[in-house]
């Protein structure tokens, strides 16, 4: 009797004490649905619905999966500072970790980002398997979304569609090309008249310059005729004056030869 009721005193006591739970996470892949082969595309990779955690999500690690028979990983990109995000490509394994420990993620944030290209036609699904989160404490309930994706080939334009194009191409085309050669006809008039214009300016221009050149001659002929003139008229004035000189100097002799003979 003493040892059930010890039991009975055991079990509420640890029924009384409360327990701190569990701290819950989403891990979310977001893409587009379908894609055709060849199509580079990114996914997403989101945490959200983050509850009943101790200064937020700190710590992340998983493996990345995806079949690599139509699907090619050409690049990712981890959010920076103070968070570190690594992943080894070989062997697809991430990880993260928030190095201070007090900046925990506590709201919908997308931590990852991959770079795809579509290789062949197919259903694929993209996910994160071991997946792991914590907080200060301790480990958190994680829930990971995968994401399936659809990869198709290109599309061919239905025969009926074709014929559409075919005709409205054979009634365009040809408008399209008697357009084009009105339109090269007008060039090619207009650039004719600009030619006959430039043509006539530049004859104007020679003309304009020819007489320039020879008003330019006759001056310089002018200028060079009349120094010449200049110089003819200087020596006759000369020959005159020495003339007059002569004629005055003889009369003077004479007049002054007939004073000497009246005073003897």
């Amino acid at each position: 009797m003493k040892n059930k009721f010890i039991f009975l005193f055991i079990v509420f006591f640890m029924m009384s004490v409360p327990v701190e739970a569990m701290g819950t996470a989403k891990i979310e892949f977001l893409s587009e649905d379908e894609i055709k082969v060849g199509d580079i595309f990114t996914v997403d990779m989101q945490l959200s619905e983050i509850q009943d955690t101790y200064r937020g999500v700190v710590s992340l690690e998983g493996r990345l999966s995806f079949n690599s028979e139509m699907l090619e990983l050409l690049s990712f990109e981890g959010i920076k500072e103070p968070y570190r995000f690594q992943m080894n490509q070989k062997t697809r394994k991430l990880a993260a970790l928030d190095f201070t420990l007090q900046n925990g993620i506590t709201d919908t944030l997308t931590v990852y980002q991959f770079t795809f290209q579509a290789k062949k036609i197919g259903t694929t699904v993209i996910t994160l398997n071991e997946a792991k989160t914590t907080d200060c404490k301790e480990y958190i309930d994680t829930t990971v979304i995968e994401k399936k994706i659809q990869i198709q080939e290109e599309k061919e334009i239905p025969k009926e569609s074709q014929e559409i194009l075919e005709s409205c191409e054979k009634e365009v085309t040809p408008k399209i090309e008697e357009q084009v050669f009105e339109d090269t006809i007008i060039k090619e008039d207009s650039v004719e008249k600009e030619i006959k214009h430039q043509e006539e300016k530049e004859d104007d221009s020679k003309e304009i310059v020819e007489n320039d050149q020879v008003e330019k001659n006759l001056e310089e002929n002018l200028i060079r005729s009349k120094p010449l003139k200049e110089v003819k008229v200087s020596e006759t004035k000369k020959k005159k004056e020495s003339f007059f000189l002569e004629k005055v100097q003889k009369l003077l002799s004479d007049i002054f030869s007939g004073i000497q003979d009246l005073l003897k």
